[in-house]
C-alpha cells in the first residue's frame, strides 16, 4: 500500500453555502471519533521530533492511526485558525491567486500570461517578469500580512 494522507478542512464560511456554525465539525471532535473507534490514541506528526523542523508554516494537523500505513489530516481553519503562519499562495481553478481562503483578494495571473510578450531571452523576460508581473503579485500579498 502507499502511503497517503487524507486532509479535511473544517466547514468555512464563503459567499453562498450558506454556513451556519451549527453544521461546523470541530477538528477535535473528528480525532476523538477516530480514537474510539480505533481504541488507540492517534499519533501526533505535530509534536513528534522528525516532523518538529517541519511546522512553522503547516496549515495541516497530521496524525496516524497506529499500525496504519497513511495519515490524516485537519485543516482547522475555524477552531484553530493558522493565518500568523500560513505561507500558502493558492491558485484558482480559473486562473487567479489568493493569498487567503477567508480574503476577496484576488489576482489574475491568466490575464499576466495572455498579456506577456513572448520572449525566448530569459534577460528580457526577467525584465518584464520583474517590472510587470511582481508588482502585481504584490498588490496581493499584503492582504496576508493584515490578518
Amino acid at each position: 500500500f502507499k502511503p497517503i494522507e487524507m486532509r479535511f478542512i473544517e466547514y468555512m464560511p464563503f459567499d453562498g453555502n450558506k454556513w451556519k456554525e451549527t453544521k461546523m465539525v470541530p477538528y477535535l471532535e473528528l480525532i476523538k471519533k477516530i480514537e474510539t473507534h480505533y481504541g488507540e490514541k492517534l499519533i501526533n506528526f505535530r509534536t513528534s521530533e522528525s516532523h518538529s523542523s517541519k511546522m512553522g508554516s503547516e496549515t495541516s494537523k497530521t496524525y496516524q492511526v497506529p499500525g496504519f500505513v497513511g495519515k490524516i489530516g485537519f485543516i482547522s481553519s475555524m477552531t484553530d485558525h493558522f493565518c500568523a503562519t500560513c505561507n500558502r499562495l493558492r491558485i484558482t481553478a480559473d486562473g487567479n491567486l489568493k493569498v487567503c481562503l477567508f480574503g476577496a483578494d484576488e489576482v489574475s495571473l491568466r490575464d499576466l500570461i495572455r498579456v506577456a510578450p513572448p520572449s525566448s531571452n530569459p534577460e528580457e523576460q526577467q525584465k518584464y517578469d520583474t517590472q510587470h508581473v511582481l508588482p502585481i503579485i504584490q498588490q496581493a500579498v499584503p492582504y496576508s500580512a493584515l490578518i
